[in-house]
């Protein structure tokens, strides 16, 4: 009986104990609700398209926070280090990187956010993140800022201002990986203006990576694929290689249109391309992304024709994402997410579930209409979209 009323004992300890574990994680990591800004927003002279990005910028009691990935940090000129001894470090830096878009990842619905307790510094500076009126942020397991004047201006010398027309724009001020004055005086570059936008090729050598800038509002930024050489052709006879200095380039609606080889890939050779400014997305003009294999759609293909514009849907699978395509002066490509299902309704009723497609095709100015199917939820549901010809963008109607 003693044994009895022990092992109850045990038990309703070893509850308490946990119930206590689970209040004191619950304190040390306290939730706030966060939102989706609702304006523009420009970070040296990007444009943020904040409605796919894994790590979006939020907004938390109306003050914008923006991710404190590698990446997004270097791009803004912030270097940050975090370790279980130091905590999170966050310190201003005098050059930056180019920006990457992060795509692939809907975010209409945002889960909390939570205030982390780690120590925090900014500049060496401790930060007491508790007392804080606007605290660091945890959001999908990202360190995020706030854009308060404290640390935007006092901290890391950055400019900006808000309208309702033009939304948030911040500039960092950073060297924008830019080459050298000295480079630039000595005429080893070959440059182009098109109204407020320059095109600069740096020609310190000619089989040089991420030799492509702008020059846009009197700041120089490095854009496109880092990896690639622009303005440049290739002729290779046996196994003698030579890089000749093209200067060749075009500029139209935000993109550069130019040579570029990608060393990484064999064979070598040079291909026309257009880069845009403010993604540095790179695409040929034949239609597929550099290192990508040529497009293939299968013999079962529904399309329908808008003018000189295809819309096309390869129905080889009903199951297989990346089916979109555009065929325009006679060059096909495709288009979209290709992490998205086109044309095609899911249904499911307990362990059953079917595609079916739906020969759904509609073209206003240069948006695609059809149905979409999100292949990265966990839970499938085909829902109407419109995608960019141009751009790839999928908005969910």
């Amino acid at each position: 009986m003693k044994s009895y009323f022990k092992k109850i004992l045990f038990s309703v300890s070893l509850l308490v104990l946990l119930s206590m574990m689970i209040a004191s994680i619950s304190f040390a990591q306290q939730s706030v609700s966060v939102s989706l800004p609702t304006f523009k927003i420009t970070m040296n002279n990007v444009k943020i398209d904040n409605n796919e990005r894994l790590y979006p910028v939020i907004v938390y009691k109306d003050i914008t926070y923006v991710p404190m990935t590698y990446k997004d940090s270097r791009f803004l000129g912030l270097e940050t280090k975090w370790s279980f001894e130091e905590g999170l470090q966050v310190n201003k830096i005098t050059t930056t990187t180019t920006y990457n878009p992060d795509r692939g990842y809907s975010s209409s619905v945002l889960e909390s956010a939570y205030i982390p307790e780690s120590r925090i510094r900014v500049n060496g500076k401790e930060i007491y993140n508790k007392s804080e009126t606007y605290p660091l942020l945890l959001f999908r397991d990202i360190t995020y800022f706030p854009l308060t004047w404290r640390f935007m201006v006092d901290e890391f010398g950055w400019s900006s201002s808000f309208d309702a027309v033009n939304g948030l724009i911040i500039n960092s001020h950073g060297d924008i990986s830019s080459p050298p004055t000295s480079t630039i005086e000595s005429g080893k570059v070959f440059a182009q203006d098109f109204g407020s936008v320059k095109v600069i090729f740096d020609r310190s050598t000619n089989n040089q990576p991420g030799n492509l800038y702008v020059k846009e509002n009197n700041y120089i930024r490095q854009i496109g694929n880092p990896n690639y050489i622009y303005g440049v052709g290739y002729l290779q006879a046996g196994t003698y290689g030579q890089y000749t200095a093209v200067d060749k380039v075009e500029y139209a609606n935000r993109w550069i249109y130019t040579l570029a080889v990608d060393p990484s890939v064999y064979p070598i050779v040079s291909r026309d391309v257009r880069i845009n400014i403010d993604t540095n997305e790179v695409q040929t003009v034949e239609g597929t992304t550099i290192g990508e294999p040529s497009v293939s759609i299968g013999d079962k293909v529904y399309s329908k024709q808008f003018g000189n514009v295809t819309l096309i849907l390869d129905r080889t699978s009903d199951r297989e994402p990346g089916n979109l395509y555009v065929k325009e002066n006679n060059i096909i490509r495709r288009i979209g997410n290709p992490n998205y299902i086109y044309g095609v309704s899911y249904f499911r009723i307990g362990p059953f579930e079917s595609y079916n497609p739906v020969d759904k095709l509609n073209l206003t100015g240069r948006w695609a209409y059809t149905t979409v199917i999100d292949t990265t939820k966990s839970t499938l549901t085909s829902r109407d979209a419109k995608i960019n010809i141009d751009t790839n963008e999928v908005t969910f109607l």
